[in-house]
């Protein structure tokens, strides 16, 4: 519409003769202003070529003006500013066609450009020849410029015209732009041709000034359409505009066009000349003779295209096994940029971008990575959008700078995009993939077709490979159909390629082909499984906490059968539960809630004291807890224990894991000062005053005894010691009072050391067998006769040192100790027993004499103590009475019932230290004993002391009268012998009959302290 709407301008323009003038300066100055406005509004990249027309149009308009102006040459046929202006213009406009050629068309076919030349030349050959020769070679007022000047002309032309038809014939499609400069060289050829023939055949060049009209016509012709080109060159949203020379081969026409148009001139100068008609020659041996290498060299160039021809032919012969057997598309990939570096020559780089199915494929050739950038999501969506396949239009064309990104750093390089096809996708009418190619720009060009035919041989390849690949995945998803870990195969993109059925069912159905793993299991486990190890394993909690999975990788991406990370999820939610809730019972108290001891320690250890801060540790026991147990069940003493450690929490401003159960009745508590800790005796009067306020259980009132110990943290120890500390001061206070509060004191520490020694050493000794009994006689006082003995334990260390009794027997009922040592000493006490000889007849009757056994009231609690008693006289044979059981006040009123049925056993209860303990002597009547052994607090002064000795007539008077033998110990002086004599008392004990001796010893005592004859009328002590 333009080209008709400028040919209208230039028709009104000629049939105006008077406003030529006026038409040409509004024409021409139009004409510059678009063209300046054109190189204002296209971008950088497109406005050489701009510059250049710019130009032209410039140098026309000046020509024209000089028409207007009347500016001729002189002499008349020589060269005028009109010529120059003319010629700039014309040289301006090859660099128009030039430029856009360079930026249209991707490479150079050289044959074409020759066969061009070859026409162009012979063409002009013959203008020469007879149109112009005649008239400038015979002339001889004919100036060397004005020659000079005839002769650029069709020079200039030629050029124009194959510059034209290169652009034509290069650009990959004829646009409205093009056909458009192609009108506007047409019209400046015809000017060029018409000012020409007028100058030759018009010696005054008269013609061309009366005529100049229609010079001018086709002047304006080419300035306006000129003008109007750039509105249709293609900008950075036309990337279709690349095109390529068509690499067609020399056909038989061909061949015969270009011999007739190097053969005609000879021929027809041969026949003139064998005529006699000479025609002038001028410059015709220099064209012809450039014509005849043109004709040459396009003959080497036809031989050079048919032996690169079959060396590609037969690089894709040779390469068709390693297409056809390459196991993926990877492999394919690498394979194919091997190939098409052969066929690029074998120099340079090359560079493979297979597409296809969604997945991107990177081979490079000669160089390790890539020309091109690989970016997925570019290469799929130029994949999908590609257009379906139409008559007419090149299955393969090259992508333009804006469609492709290269390595940084690469020189001259271009890229050919082709389409993949197989069977199916030939009858749909759109490829399924792509397969582009990058190398060096000529070599890329050149290559053009090869390079699409290894496209068809990679098309066959996919098809193979998919129908291989559908195979294994089928007898993929048949062996993972039964699986109950779920299975995800996850390209390199992090999009799933396969997910088994339990994967649909852990995901609820949303884990198909082609969903985002991060759309799965989160963008943070997704990035993690990108930068795992191959065979780790990952412990991920899906998005919305319902899931807690164990993800196993393993990179199976060089598997031509997988070609992904396969990731197997396994559903560990009960795992981790059950984990947990271990993990809390290796940390909580189950009954309270309450941390324990272990993560008390734990909280410890991570506690820091800094400038500003201090810290302390709180041990609370609730003394009473046992017997709020044993009152009303464990279960209320636990509730009464979380109250408890609610109420410290409140006090103290707490947070919950501040606060531990570190032992069955005691609480551990860290308190934090700022900048210091409250004095001790602060924190301890805080402590009972909780313990004093009543605490509401079930809606009853629950007091309790609470003790509590102190301890800071060491300034140069580890903070868990604080808690030891605290601990030892808990005890320390526990030991003083019921209800005792105490700070943690170094020495306390040393104390702690020497019992654990104490403990070690008991325990050492049971095993080792370190103990051994003494044995100290009872006697009559009367006679002074044996009746029995006391077993006494003793011990020896294993450095010879020993250890009092009244060190270690305390010790032991306190660790618990003493339930095993008593029991040794009561097995041993008997087994001793045995070799004791026999001493006459008894008040039994049997001439036996008793063993007196202390025994713990730690001992009585055990419930199988008398169990224990009654084996051991099964298994020692002896009867139940040579057996006294000696025990301490406070034990006999504590275990009353337990020593209720060791009397009705048959053995004897004997009350030690009588006098020492609470029990009034009219509780002796209800009291399951049966002898009574004053205490030696008694006989030290019965000799002396006259109240002394009426307590102890009085205490011997009613044991008479309960029928109770009264035994008195400690006697060592004759006085005190005669006094308890005199008081009634029968029995007695002491350093004046024997001190303790060995068991061989007090045998060998035994023996000699009777005569050989029985001595009849005895009865010993604890008597039934």
């Amino acid at each position: 519409m333009r080209v008709l709407l400028a040919a209208g301008l230039v028709a009104a323009a000629l049939c105006l003769p008077d406003h030529v003038g006026a038409g040409w300066t509004i024409f021409g100055t139009a004409a510059v202003v678009a063209l300046s406005v054109a190189v204002w509004i296209h971008p950088p990249a497109y406005r050489t070529p701009l510059y250049w027309g710019l130009g032209a149009l410039v140098c026309m308009l000046a020509a024209q003006l000089c028409v207007l102006a009347g500016v001729r040459s002189h002499p008349p046929r020589g060269a005028s500013l009109v010529d120059l202006f003319v010629f700039a213009a014309c040289v301006a406009a090859a660099g128009v066609l030039a430029g856009t050629i360079s930026r249209r068309v991707r490479g150079w076919d050289p044959g074409f450009l020759l066969d061009v030349t070859i026409v162009v030349a012979g063409a002009t050959a013959t203008i020469w020849l007879y149109l112009i020769a005649p008239y400038v070679v015979h002339d001889p007022d004919q100036l060397l410029l004005a020659r000079l000047t005839l002769t650029m002309y069709p020079a200039l032309s030629m050029i124009l015209i194959v510059l034209t038809v290169m652009l034509v014939r290069g650009a990959a499609q004829t646009s409205r732009g093009i056909a458009v400069v192609v009108m506007g060289v047409a019209g400046l050829v015809f000017s060029n041709v018409f000012m020409l023939v007028t100058r030759v055949n018009d010696a005054t060049s008269q013609g061309f000034w009366t005529n100049a009209a229609v010079a001018g016509a086709g002047w304006m012709f080419f300035q306006l359409c000129w003008a109007a080109a750039p509105l249709h060159v293609p900008g950075p949203r036309c990337p279709s505009a690349a095109g390529r020379w068509p690499r067609r081969p020399m056909t038989v026409r061909r061949l015969v066009v270009l011999l007739v148009v190097a053969l005609a001139n000879p021929v027809i100068l041969n026949i003139q000349i064998s005529r006699g008609q000479v025609a002038p020659l001028g410059h015709f041996p220099v064209v012809g003779g450039a014509v005849f290498l043109a004709v040459i060299a396009r003959l080497s160039f036809v031989g050079a295209d048919h032996l690169d021809s079959v060396r590609r032919l037969n690089t894709l012969i040779e390469a068709q096994p390693r297409i056809s057997s390459a196991p993926s598309t990877t492999e394919l990939a690498q394979v194919a940029a091997e190939i098409a570096g052969n066929l690029l020559g074998g120099r340079g780089e090359a560079s493979v971008i297979l597409v296809t199915g969604g997945r991107l494929s990177v081979g490079s050739w000669h160089e390790p990575e890539a020309l091109l950038k690989p970016d997925p999501d570019h290469w799929r969506t130029m994949a999908v959008t590609w257009g379906p396949n139409e008559p007419g239009v090149p299955l393969e064309r090259f992508l333009g700078p804006e469609e492709v990104a290269y390595r940084d750093g690469v020189g001259s390089v271009t890229a050919l995009a082709c389409p993949i096809h197989t069977a199916r996708s030939r009858a749909e009418g759109r490829p399924p993939g792509l397969l582009v190619v990058a190398g060096t720009r000529g070599r890329v060009t050149d290559a053009a077709d090869p390079l699409a035919l290894l496209a068809a041989q990679v098309g066959e390849s996919l098809e193979r490979i998919g129908v291989t690949m559908r195979m294994a995945r089928s007898h993929l998803r048949a062996m993972t159909a039964s699986v109950s870990d779920a299975i995800l195969v996850i390209d390199d993109e992090g999009v799933v390629r396969y997910a088994n059925i339990a994967a649909e069912a852990l995901f609820g159905g949303r884990a198909g082909q082609g969903r985002e793993l991060a759309e799965l299991v989160g963008p943070e486990h997704a990035r993690a499984l990108a930068t795992s190890a191959d065979n780790s394993t990952l412990r991920w909690t899906l998005p919305g906490g319902d899931h807690i999975v164990e993800a196993a990788v393993d990179d199976r991406r060089a598997d031509p059968t997988v070609e992904g990370l396969v990731l197997t999820l396994r559903d560990v939610t009960k795992l981790h539960t059950l984990e947990n809730e271990l993990r809390r019972r290796a940390t909580h108290d189950q009954e309270t809630g309450l941390e324990n001891r272990l993560a008390f320690t734990t909280h410890l250890a991570q506690v820091r004291a800094g400038e500003g801060t201090a810290f302390g540790v709180l041990a609370v026991a609730v003394d009473d807890l046992p017997e709020i147990t044993e009152e009303s069940g464990a279960d209320h003493a636990n509730r009464v224990l979380d109250e408890f450690a609610r109420r410290l929490v409140g006090v103290f401003g707490l947070e919950r894991p501040e606060v531990a159960r570190v032992d069955a009745a005691t609480l551990a508590l860290l308190v934090v000062g700022t900048p210091s800790l409250p004095s001790p005796e602060t924190l301890l009067g805080r402590v009972r005053a909780v313990g004093s306020r009543p605490l509401i259980i079930a809606d009853r009132a629950v007091t309790v005894s609470v003790s509590a110990g102190f301890a800071a943290f060491p300034g140069d120890g580890p903070s868990e010691q604080a808690l030891e500390d605290a601990l030892l001061a808990l005890r320390a206070a526990q030991r003083n009072s019921p209800r005792g509060l105490a700070a943690f004191d170094p020495e306390m520490r040393e104390t702690s050391r020497e019992q654990a020694e104490m403990r070690a050493g008991l325990n050492e000794a049971l095993s080792d067998g370190a103990f051994w009994l003494e044995y100290q006689p009872v006697v009559d006082l009367a006679t002074r006769l044996p009746l029995g003995a006391e077993a006494l334990i003793r011990w020896r260390k294993p450095d010879g040192t020993r250890v009092r009794p009244d060190v270690f027997v305390p010790f032991a009922e306190q660790t618990g100790q003493i339930v095993p040592m008593g029991a040794w000493v009561l097995r041993r006490a008997l087994q001793d027993y045995l070799s004791w000889p026999r001493l006459g007849q008894g008040a039994d009757g049997n001439g036996r004499l008793r063993v007196n056994v202390n025994v713990s009231p730690v001992q009585l609690r055990e419930p199988d103590f008398l169990g224990q008693v009654r084996a051991l006289l099964g298994e020692t044979g002896l009867p139940p009475a040579s057996l006294v059981l000696e025990v301490t006040e406070s034990g006999i009123v504590a275990q009353v019932e337990t020593l209720v049925q060791a009397r009705a056993l048959g053995v004897g209860v004997a009350m030690d230290d009588f006098g020492t303990g609470y029990s009034s002597l009219s509780s002796l009547r209800r009291l399951p004993i049966s002898t009574v052994k004053i205490d030696k607090a008694f006989v030290d002064g019965i000799a002396t002391d006259p109240v002394q000795y009426a307590l102890v007539e009085g205490i011997v008077r009613l044991a008479d009268e309960l029928g109770l033998t009264t035994v008195a110990e400690g006697v060592e002086l004759e006085e005190q012998h005669a006094r308890l004599l005199a008081a009634g008392c029968r029995c007695g004990q002491g350093y004046l009959y024997s001190r303790p001796l060995p068991a061989a010893d007090f045998e060998a005592w035994l023996r000699e302290s009777v005569e050989p004859s029985e001595r009849p009328g005895r009865q010993a002590p604890g008597g039934t």
